[in-house]
């Protein structure tokens, strides 16, 4: 358990607050404790942040004693967002936010000032930045005490970049207090993000509808001790709400959520709490609702039934993935996240097919799951004759198991989109697929909330690259390299893009060639039967395809590999660059050609068939030679 608490007792001025409390929490989840006031909830969020030491009981973090931590573990562990802040020197709000980065004991000045402008931008305070923290309104003020404890709390600047399970804890009491309703959810979707990375949330809250969308478990305080525990549905019931804060209450579904509506009722019948205005936004900062957004897909569908569902998302406005989740609980069901128990699943499934793409291409490759290896926190593995699949899980964040749907125009498969609700991979059954397995997978799977609706993340800040380089060194390294893998933390190290670092080693390491480079290479070797390794991916999975390709067809824009367990599509149009690359390993020059878009992301790289311990083939370099 990440968060112990067994018997707290806490008296505040010869008055018990607190009365043999106990709970438990594990990591990765949104904790809410509410209650009427005066009931504990503050008292118990301050004792947990070691502000109230005074206490009988045990409080266990991680396992550790609290009162065997020191102060300096408890900050590093723990980050507290209290009800009541007062500053009264006029700090600057980026000096404010800086402060929860003096827990690290500044460890790296540059590392901090990263962490703190990130903080800084998803709380939407970058911009004032400069201001003093004493001019700004109640709800600025909160989100730079936001910030702070973001920084505090993270160590990338990246809220998807680290998993924190069984590390960290966050503690907010009444963090949206004074935010307006767009901020609220601000707020909570970044609490709801740290959840999904393993932080263990705590967060005292009074209103129904936000603690409705977000927690994943509730304790109902009453008397100093919790009177009800559980889910939302198990906690939020009319007895238990009229129990502890002295009002009738109805508890309504409504097809348009996913979670209770909490009502009072007065004589004239059910009328919203106050707080209930913010209920349409508590699922999303989109003004556009789950159900108009199936609406819009089925018609659009109607209009233009060509258009793929990636394209047609961005002309609606939305994600696909918003789309997709528009369909729970009806042909979509929402899975849990725990992605790397449902990829170990997959060899159960037999032959399957699974689908990358990026903007610019597409890979689908059928096959049986062999090895599966995802006990390494940054990257896991699929290795097989088949399926061979490097899949970075902190980017994975939604997933669903999509049934047959005339209307819609979706096909069974096992769909998982990123924080922006773009695609990172999909599956899709075979007819050698066993399906009753598929549909244990699914089953084992299923969320307990089918909310058809996404909170869509803020993209990851993209990386900021030298504009002056030490070209020499950078290439003596190059000329040392010992395996491909390490060409990544090269081009790091010296902070230069890929199509950077090959400007820079044209000439020695790379040379420039055609746009039809990539058409060229899959004709010649189709013609030859020469075998070659095609790597296609997005930031959150790499599918690469080993072996020969045979049926090459071009299309007006495209060119493809139509093969039966093996399709490729590249979008030739989309194509800015194309490099021949060599990189020294133990084992010679290794070769690839890779393809880069306008922008400077990768859309493919091919290399020649080899195995670590193997040249490459001579065959392979004879045809990147002619390109």
């Amino acid at each position: 358990m990440m968060l112990e608490v067994n018997n707290l007792t806490v008296e505040l001025g010869g008055r018990p607050i607190l009365r043999n409390l106990s709970i438990q929490a594990g990591t990765g989840a949104v904790c809410v404790l509410m209650g009427a006031n005066g009931e504990g909830k503050s008292t118990l969020l301050r004792t947990l942040a070691g502000e109230y030491p005074h206490y009988t009981g045990e409080i266990k973090m991680a396992g550790r004693n609290l009162r065997q931590m020191s102060i300096s573990d408890q900050a590093q562990q723990r980050a507290v967002l209290s009800q009541q802040l007062s500053l009264s020197l006029p700090f600057t709000v980026q000096e404010v936010v800086a402060m929860g980065r003096y827990v690290h004991g500044g460890r790296s000045a540059t590392a901090d000032k990263e962490l703190v402008n990130y903080a800084l931008r998803q709380l939407q305070v970058y911009d004032l930045r400069d201001r003093s923290y004493l001019t700004l309104s109640g709800g600025q003020k909160q989100r730079v005490q936001m910030a702070r404890v973001l920084a505090q709390l993270l160590e990338v600047p990246d809220i998807q970049g680290m998993d924190y399970a069984g590390k960290k804890i966050l503690l907010l009491d009444e963090p949206v207090t004074g935010m307006d309703i767009l901020h609220q959810q601000l707020s909570l979707q970044l609490a709801q993000q740290l959840a999904k990375q393993g932080v263990l949330v705590v967060a005292v809250l009074h209103d129904f509808q936000l603690a409705a969308a977000y927690a994943q478990h509730v304790w109902m305080l009453k008397h100093g001790g919790v009177h009800s525990s559980g889910t939302v549905r198990n906690v939020f019931t009319p007895a238990n709400i009229s129990a502890c804060f002295g009002i009738a209450v109805q508890v309504l579904e409504h097809p348009g959520f996913n979670y209770p509506l909490v009502v009072t009722t007065t004589g004239e019948g059910p009328i919203q709490l106050p707080t209930a205005a913010t209920a349409l936004n508590a699922l999303n900062m989109s003004t556009v609702t789950a159900t108009s957004l199936k609406d819009k897909w089925l018609q659009f569908r109607v209009d233009n039934p060509k258009v793929r569902i990636r394209d047609a998302a961005q002309q609606i406005g939305t994600s696909e993935g918003a789309l997709v989740a528009a369909f729970a609980g009806t042909c979509v069901t929402r899975l849990n996240p725990d992605f790397r128990a449902l990829i170990k699943c997959m060899p159960e499934l037999g032959k399957v097919m699974v689908l990358t793409r990026n903007e610019s291409c597409v890979i689908e490759r059928k096959g049986v799951f062999e090895k599966v290896d995802v006990d390494n926190p940054h990257v896991g593995l699929v290795l097989g004759a088949d399926i061979d699949l490097r899949m970075f899980m902190n980017k994975w964040a939604h997933g669903f198991a999509v049934n047959d749907d005339e209307a819609s125009g979706f096909k069974t498969s096992i769909q998982v989109f990123d924080g922006q609700g773009v695609a990172v991979i999909k599956f899709y059954p075979t007819d050698a697929t066993d399906r009753a397995a598929w549909d244990k997978v699914v089953a084992d799977f299923t969320a307990d909330v089918q909310d058809n609706m996404i909170a869509e993340q803020a993209p990851a800040r993209k990386p900021v690259y030298a504009e002056q380089v030490d070209k020499t060194a950078f290439l003596e390294e190059w000329a040392v390299l010992k395996d491909t893998h390490d060409f990544f933390p090269l081009i790091m190290k010296h902070k230069v893009s890929r199509t950077q670092a090959l400007a820079l080693a044209e000439g020695r390491f790379a040379r420039k060639t055609s746009n039809e480079a990539a058409k060229q290479l899959l004709e010649q070797a189709a013609a030859s039967g020469l075998e070659i390794m095609i790597f296609v991916g997005n930031h959150g999975n790499i599918e690469i395809h080993t072996g020969p390709v045979n049926k090459i067809l071009e299309i007006p824009g495209w060119i493809n590999v139509m093969d039966p367990d093996l399709n490729i599509h590249l979008k030739m149009g989309d194509i800015a660059q194309s490099w021949i690359v060599e990189k020294p390993s133990v084992d010679g020059v290794v070769t690839s050609l890779e393809v880069f878009d306008a922008a400077g992301e990768m859309i493919v790289q091919f290399f020649g068939k080899r195995k670590p311990g193997q040249p490459e083939l001579e065959t392979w370099r004879a045809l990147a030679a002619t390109l």
